[in-house]
């Protein structure tokens, strides 16, 4: 019976050629585009999954319901005042990614070289921020890696394009040619790809000042701010 039934749909699927291509194509196409979709959903749904603790990780946003505004930058005091006077806190930091103070893109080398490169994916950022993504390193001490003045952290792929096969913690790196202002590398982070969060190179804001105060400015917004609260707070409560 179900051979019978087989042969007479394919008898009229020969005898309606055209239709058959269409209506079967159709389907094809259909299914393909709904595989296609349904992996690109997966695939941005994962972004920001991997980290440890992802659930009491968030970014602070800005609301201004009167002026229908939202921001994600905040001055530079916001992250220790949200430490300060939130218990519910474990850690706030910082990263200012504006290419006005030095960040986004720059010419590098290492100090031993004479030619520069051009890199983009540059921020200065605290060192609470590599606590708070539990930043996994290749090389170095995450736990002070941004600790002092003047030190880098740069991502596993740069580490490799500017010293191959080698640690490089410790050695120097020279932006925009300034000799004297030099970076010690401090560590090598192999962050996720997936994840909204992607830069290269990460100096640190210890001992940093845009201008005279800038640390102590209340009013001017040039900083992400990023909070892990505490074991078993509540964030919607």
């Amino acid at each position: 019976m179900i051979m019978n039934n087989f042969k007479i749909i394919i008898r009229g699927l020969m005898h309606q050629k055209m239709y058959s291509l269409i209506k079967i194509g159709g389907f094809a196409l259909g299914i393909a585009a709904c595989l296609l979709i349904s992996l690109y959903i997966t695939d941005e749904l994962s972004y920001d999954k991997q980290f440890h603790d992802g659930a009491s990780i968030f970014r602070v946003i800005r609301e201004d319901k009167n002026m229908d505004f939202n921001s994600v930058y905040f001055p530079a005091p916001f992250a220790n005042a949200l430490k300060l006077d939130f218990p519910e806190v474990e850690l706030a930091g910082r990263i200012n990614r504006s290419e006005l103070f030095g960040a986004g893109s720059d010419e590098i080398r290492p100090a031993n070289q004479e030619m520069n490169s051009h890199e983009e994916g540059f921020a200065f950022a605290d060192q609470s921020i590599l606590d708070i993504f539990n930043v996994k390193m290749v090389y170095g001490d995450r736990n002070h890696a941004l600790d002092e003045p003047n030190t880098i952290v740069i991502s596993k792929r740069k580490a490799e394009k500017y010293f191959p096969n080698e640690n490089p913690v410790g050695k120097t790196l020279i932006v925009n040619n300034e000799i004297s202002n030099p970076y010690r590398i401090t560590g090598v982070m192999d962050f996720p790809s997936k994840s909204h969060f992607q830069y290269d190179f990460l100096f640190t804001l210890k001992g940093v000042e845009f201008w005279e105060d800038e640390q102590n400015e209340w009013n001017a917004n040039n900083y992400h701010t990023y909070v892990k609260l505490r074991p078993g707070v509540n964030a919607s409560g």
